[in-house]
């Protein structure tokens, strides 16, 4: 079998982005084939592939290669015999060091939720993280208004966020971070912002959001897919993301000369992991 890097799929669309990112850069790199291993999908009810929603350049890795991968890795961590494909474990949200050294027969674990992996390759990710045809059908005259003026996008994560699993990972944003991120944007943005509030709920996103703003809900239940919701996100002049990737990359295809994007100052709840903020620089946080 050719040398291939073969990236682990986890998590929703904004995890699969970060995680096809960093092995499309690798590929890039050695100019060789990128394959997604999908199988993590099978046994989680919450979420579902949805890489292919958008213009991606790899296609998932086939049965038979799959059960061949998990057989070298097998043998690799109780026989300790490494084979010609290395197994890179991105551990604990920190950069994974030697990235750029990695060889290309490399299968790629973990979240990999950093710009310095895939920064070089920005242009083609930025065409290629796109929705396919048909996924912004129908959406002419709420694009016009998306990129009219001075527009933002604010995400609010709700009935996720509040599982007690995921309270110990990120944990909830407040009222306190969206007024003071709005507050920032005021400063700085002398005409009228109109928010644009994506969120999962409806409800409980109202008691976050300070009165007295022209705001637009979004709602997730509204049956547009996430390719699309993310495509919106991008087309707004500016951005309130929360600690979430789907967010994040909704900022990070959408910038462009004039764009503030504003980030929560605690993207984990665990201080150690807040280390590996994976905020870019240039981005304010609040």
């Amino acid at each position: 079998m050719a040398p291939m890097i073969v990236v682990r799929l986890q998590g929703g669309l904004g995890n699969q982005m970060f995680q096809y990112a960093a092995g499309r850069a690798l590929a890039i790199r050695h100019q060789t084939e990128l394959r997604l291993d999908t199988r993590s999908y099978r046994t989680d009810a919450l979420r579902q592939y949805a890489l292919d929603q958008l213009q991606i350049r790899a296609k998932p890795l086939s049965a038979t290669a799959t059960l061949a991968l998990r057989a070298r890795r097998r043998i690799a961590d109780r026989c300790g015999i490494r084979g010609s494909t290395t197994f890179a474990n991105e551990r604990d949200c920190a950069l994974y060091p030697g990235f750029e050294e990695l060889p290309p027969d490399t299968c790629l674990d973990g979240h990999w939720q950093h710009e310095e992996y895939f920064v070089l390759i920005r242009d083609e990710l930025r065409a290629e993280l796109q929705p396919r045809a048909g996924f912004c059908a129908n959406l002419t005259a709420l694009l016009d208004r998306v990129r009219g003026g001075e527009t933002v996008s604010v995400h609010i994560r709700g009935a996720d966020y509040l599982d007690p699993r995921e309270q110990t990972v990120h944990g909830a944003l407040g009222a306190e971070y969206y007024t003071h991120a709005i507050d920032l944007l005021c400063q700085h943005v002398r005409a009228k912002l109109i928010l644009y509030v994506f969120t999962d709920d409806e409800p409980a996103a109202k008691l976050v959001i300070p009165s007295g703003h022209n705001v637009v809900w979004l709602c997730r239940n509204e049956g547009r897919a996430d390719a699309t919701d993310l495509f919106l996100m991008s087309q707004c002049r500016h951005h309130i993301v929360a600690n979430s990737s789907f967010s994040w990359w909704g900022a990070w295809l959408g910038e462009e000369s004039g764009t503030l994007t504003i980030a929560p100052h605690q993207w984990y709840a665990d201080p150690a992991l807040n280390r590996h903020h994976p905020a870019p620089a240039r981005w304010t946080r609040a």
